[in-house]
């Protein structure tokens, strides 16, 4: 099983999104989106404003999406892996039905 934050997630292409995949806020053209280096979904500035250091990549601390930084983060503030099953891209129900609901079929 996979770990969240161990390895480099699958990304969301951000052409396939019209909105937030958190907060579900649309995208105007010149409005900047970005992926979760989680988790890979395509969220909006708003849900992006924390940084955590990942075990894939430990040199520098990534923007993670406002879930993945609180299940990445126990009471005291430290990252702490979390289990993920292999056919999500996190393990948590609120992100995915939101990764399935805004991908846009292409």
């Amino acid at each position: 099983s996979r770990v969240l934050g161990q390895t480099v997630p699958v990304p969301v292409h951000q052409s396939e999104t019209t909105m937030c995949m958190l907060c579900a806020a649309e995208f105007k053209k010149l409005q900047r989106k970005r992926n979760c280096r989680a988790c890979g979904i395509v969220i909006c500035g708003k849900c992006s404003q924390h940084t955590v250091v990942l075990p894939y990549d430990p040199a520098k601390p990534m923007r993670v999406c406002d879930e993945c930084f609180v299940l990445l983060n126990d009471d005291t503030g430290r990252t702490s892996p979390l289990p993920v099953s292999p056919n999500t891209r996190v393990d948590s129900p609120s992100l995915m039905g939101r990764v399935c609901l805004f991908v846009v079929n292409s």
